[in-house]
Parts: structure tokens; sequence; C-alpha cells
């Protein structure tokens, strides 16, 4: 259901609410200049924002329990009109800071905010309201805020600077000092806020940041689904290893297992010198594997179980991958072992256009099994092949795949004819990676259900 019912919910600041769902909620507030924003709930707006969303945790104030929307906020440095970097160097660079719409200043540790000052050329006659020339208003510089996972979110002085008509001097009323009452903490308020696009998981305790773009011409609202990290859009490389159950790109991190003989994760496998998290999961999912694991920094595994007593849930993954030393890559006799939420397995579809599975069937050791026509190619489908047969005409009742990318007919089967192995079907189709075309001199057989 959807409300959107205008309300104030900032001072001054216009926001339509749209409901969707309430597990997490994303907020645009757009140029503070322009009324309007929007809160969202249980869904992700894609148009409001540009590059990727960068995911961070909460900041778990008291041991175990997050009590607030804080995050790491790492350091606030300056670009200049002309790109120039400029450092904005501080004792406590690196500080917890609080999410907080409900404010409109963002609040930062005393020295940093007398930089600004000094780099901004403040006038702080008035100390409680410092001014600065108006013209910086329509300038390009901007205070670039840096988060955890190289999360960047820049703020036009546009946002921080109040426009007084026909004025030299404008007040710099966005940014203060947190030594100033009330305050005493470090706030991201709507000052900053109006410059990102914020996605509130409270579900998975993190916040998810982008640079918002405003006033955008169009809009594509994603719903935020249930269960491990669900905001979509989310782009976000794994730092060594999350807390087993973390989600991140529909990947489940489900723990360290101990290596076992034969191996944990037996359906396939490589080595390189260049792996990661990242390299392992391409290759586990290209295959159809749901689970991938990796072991001695630079093997990677890959299966859809965990075989001959393998579990997770132990110590000693804790080597660094061979190609990003920030990541773990297992340990010795140890995986580090990842899900794919988004598995689809692998089938022969029970029935298609009209035909039904009838198994898994060997090729005669010399001819054929279905001997009437036939087709192959590089699209072949199990409704490729049936839709071929259907069309041949002749009472042609069977249709049967072989070595993923071979389609046969025939209108009946010879007494000699030998069921296989369900196994022994393990190609998947040419033309769908998510079914099975029969196997090396083995068929997946489909019978057209009214002559069954």
């Amino acid at each position: 259901m959807a409300d959107e019912t205008p309300h104030e919910s900032l001072p001054g600041l216009l926001v339509k609410q749209k409901l969707i769902s309430s597990r997490a909620f994303s907020l645009w507030l757009n140029d503070l200049n322009t009324p309007g924003g929007e809160i969202l709930f249980g869904g992700v707006d894609t148009g409001k924002y540009q590059g990727d969303l960068i995911s961070v945790p909460f900041v778990e104030r008291v041991r175990g329990l997050v009590i607030d929307f804080s995050v790491v906020l790492e350091k606030v440095d300056m670009t200049k009109d002309k790109g120039e970097a400029v450092a904005l160097p501080s004792k406590s660079s690196r500080v917890f800071a609080l999410l907080d719409s409900g404010s409109s200043q963002t609040i930062l540790p005393d020295d940093m905010v007398d930089e600004i000052y000094k780099k901004l050329g403040a006038n702080l006659s008035n100390p409680g309201m410092p001014t600065v020339n108006c013209s910086l208003i329509k300038g390009k510089t901007t205070l670039d805020f840096h988060f955890e996972e190289e999360l960047k979110i820049k703020v036009p002085l546009s946002q921080l600077i109040f426009p007084v008509e026909n004025a030299v001097q404008c007040p710099l009323w966005g940014v203060a000092k947190s030594s100033l009452p009330p305050f005493n903490t470090i706030i991201l308020g709507s000052s900053f806020l109006s410059s990102a696009y914020v996605v509130y998981d409270m579900d998975n305790r993190e916040a998810s940041l982008a640079q918002a773009k405003w006033d955008p011409k169009t809009s594509n609202v994603l719903q935020i689904t249930s269960g491990g990290h669900a905001v979509p859009g989310i782009a976000k490389t794994w730092k060594g290893l999350p807390a087993a159950g973390k989600t991140i790109n529909h990947w489940a991190y489900l723990g360290c297992a101990n290596e076992t003989a034969p191996r944990t994760l037996n359906e396939g496998g490589y080595v390189a010198a260049n792996m990661t998290i990242e390299t392992c999961q391409a290759y586990c999912k290209k295959l159809n594997f749901r689970l991938s694991g990796l072991e001695f920094a630079e093997e990677c595994f890959c299966g859809n179980v965990l075989s001959n007593g393998g579990a997770v849930g132990g110590l000693g993954c804790d080597m660094p991958c061979q190609g990003d030393a920030e990541e773990i890559c297992g340990g010795s006799d140890h995986l580090s072992i990842f899900e794919d939420t988004a598995y689809i397995p692998v089938v022969n579809p029970p029935i298609i256009n009209g035909y039904g599975y009838f198994g898994c069937y060997q090729e005669l050791p010399d001819g054929r099994l279905l001997s009437g026509p036939g087709t192959a190619g590089p699209n072949m489908t199990a409704q490729t092949c049936t839709s071929f047969c259907s069309k041949q005409g002749r009472g042609l009742t069977w249709a049967g795949l072989e070595f993923g990318r071979e389609c046969f007919c025939a209108s009946g089967l010879p007494s000699s004819a030998s069921p296989a192995p369900e196994t022994a079907c393990n190609m998947v189709c040419s033309g769908n990676e998510k079914e099975y075309c029969g196997g090396s001199r083995i068929i997946s057989m489909y019978k057209y259900l009214d002559s069954a």
C-alpha cells in the first residue's frame, strides 16, 4: 500500500512518504533549497542516486547492541573549485557519527570545524554564526565525507551556506562545533543528508549510502525483499570475513569449515595467484553451483552441499587472499564457505510444450535411440527441442536432448531402451544454463502427454 500524503517531517522541508513495507526505509531530502523529498519504507529508488550504494554497519555503542544510527566517519576533506584536494587535519578524524535527519546542522569535531573556517575564510566576529563570502554558494567547492569501504559523499557549499539576497557575507550555518551545547557528539544532519541517498536497514544493522541526485527526471522503485542482505543495488566488496549469515551481492557467508578427504566441496575447483572471494564466487556461479569455498589463500572449490563430514563453525580461516590482501581466503585445511542465495538449481523441466519429462536414458551403442528427425545448435533448450519435434508431425511423440545441444525425435522407443541414472544427465543446455540437456551419450527424454 502507499501513503503519499505530504507532511512536515523536517523543518522547512516538505516530504512525500511512500509505504511499501517497514523492514527498512530510504531517505532522500533533495537540494535543501528546493522543497520536496521522500521517505520510502521498504524500497529503494535507484533514480534518486548516482554511482553505487555502499553499505556501512551501524556502530555497536553497547557491546552487541546497536542503539542508534551511528556509523564510522573516517575523515572529512575539501575539494576546491578547480579540483584541488585540501586536507582537514583533525586529532579525532575517525569518529562515530550519527545519521540524524532531525538535526538541521552537521556537527563535527572542533579542530575540524576550525580548519573549515580557515579554508573558507570565515568571518568569526560572531562566534555563534560565522559568515563567508556569498559567492561560495555558486562555486564548486565541496566538503567530502569519507566512510568505510571507500564510500565518499560530496556536500556542496550550497547546502552549508544560507543565502541572503544582495548580501556580501552569508551565514555558514550548515556546520557547527561538537563542543557547543546541546550537541557534545558528532552528527550528520540534513545539511549533509541532502547530498546523500540513505537506506536505513534495521534488520541487518547497517546503512547503505550513495551520492544523491537532485531533482531527478526518472524514478525506479525496487522493493527490499526479506531475508539476508536484501537492499537492491548494493555494490560492496568483502573486507576480511563478515559475521556468519552476512549477505553481500546475494552471497551469504556461512562460516569457516574444515577440509576433509575426499574434499568438503568436491564438484569443481581451481587455483589462481590472483584469487579473491569475488573471483571464486563468479567461477562457481558460472558452473551452476550453490556453494563456493576458499582455501590456502589461492584455492577455490565449488559444490551444492558440504560433503564427507565437512561443517561450518570452526576456526582457522585466517589467510589473506592472494589477489586482495584485505580479504580472507580460508586457511590451512579450512574453507571460507559462501552460499549463493539467488541460486536456481539446474533441472529437467517436468512439463514443457505438452511433453512430460520421462527420465534419463542411455544412447544406443551403435545407432540412435531416437531414430527420427534431429536438430542441434547453440540455443538448445527443452522448449526448443519439444517444439521442433511437435512440428515434425508423423506421430513423433518422443523428444530427447543429448550433449547439451542436440535434439532428436521418434514415434516410439526400441525394446532395447535402457534408463540411466538421473545424475548422468549432467550437461546444461546450450541455450539455458538452468536446464539439463542430457549428457555424453545420455538423453534427457520427453514424451507427449496425450500419448502417455
